[in-house]
This record gives structure tokens, sequence and C-alpha cells, in this order.
């Protein structure tokens, strides 16, 4: 099934039907990934960056949840109007790189510890202790135009009012 996947997607490119894919490699790299991960029952990996790329969290499988976050803890953090967080089981996460951190209370009183680069300065992920057993890892940082939405928006009290979501 896999030969044949790989000989229609081929033909294809060959006619110039093909797009370029959000790795820089051809739609066909991507599709072909797709489908051995589909077939081998392989979870697929997610990577997410600091921008100089020194400090990396893999993640296997999709978030358990994509929460976007309006509060205002998180507009600094991110120096946006909002924070996406995914959230992945702590067992599917594995951090490379060095980082520092950061050390919060939380509403709920519960501590989160924010990790970014020590190069860089991206906040890359953090661990919410009223969650042990997650890790929340900043959607923006997989660079992945098709990763999956938020799910859930939380502080909407303090969502800016040209914010459409």
């Amino acid at each position: 099934m896999l030969k044949l996947l790989r000989q229609q997607i081929f033909r294809h490119s060959a006619h110039g039907d093909a797009i370029v894919c959000p790795w820089s490699c051809s739609f066909a790299c991507r599709t072909i990934r797709f489908a051995e991960l589909s077939l081998s029952g392989a979870k697929e990996m997610r990577t997410a960056t600091c921008s100089c790329g020194q400090l990396s969290v893999k993640c296997a499988g999709e978030p358990t949840s994509v929460s976007q976050c309006h509060c205002l803890a998180c507009q600094r953090r991110t120096g946006s109007t909002y924070g996406i967080a995914a959230f992945f089981p702590r067992a599917a996460v594995n951090v490379s790189g060095a980082d520092k951190t950061f050390t919060r209370q939380s509403d709920s009183g519960y501590q989160i510890v924010f990790h970014f680069c020590p190069e860089c300065g991206s906040s890359v992920y953090w661990e919410p202790r009223r969650k042990p057993e997650v890790f929340a890892v900043a959607a923006g940082a997989f660079a992945d135009p098709t990763f999956p939405a938020p799910t859930k928006e939380v502080y909407v009290e303090h969502r800016h009012y040209w914010v459409q979501c």
C-alpha cells in the first residue's frame, strides 16, 4: 500500500501538482511520512524549539488539550495578547538543551515553572504544579501551521476587545 501511495504522489509531483510542506521538503515526503506512521502504528513526533534551536521538546502523539489563555501573566510572558499552551502527558515529552527557569504562583495558588532558552530567551515549555502529570508546551514553538487549534479559552475577561476567537 505504501509503495502504491509513493507511486501516486510522485506521479502527481512530476506534473507539478505537489506543494511545499512546512518542513521545506515536498508534499510527497510529508504524505509518505504520515502514511508510514499510520501503517506502523507509531505516534507522530512533534518538536518544539526556541528561536535559536538550542532548547527543544519532542512530544509523542497529539496534545491532550490546547488552551488559549488571555491572563495578564501570559500576555506579559509572551509579549502578545494571549498565550497558547499544548498539553502533553509527561511520559510523552523529551527535553534537550540547556534552560533557565522562572517560577511564579498561579491564581489557584500552585506554582508554575517556566523553562526558557538562556541564549535567545524563548519561552518553550512550563510545568504546572497543579497538574504534575502534564507538560505545557508553547504552541508557537512548534512552528507548525497545521497544529491543532485551541479547544478551550481561559481568562476571557482579559481578552483584548479586538482579538477574535
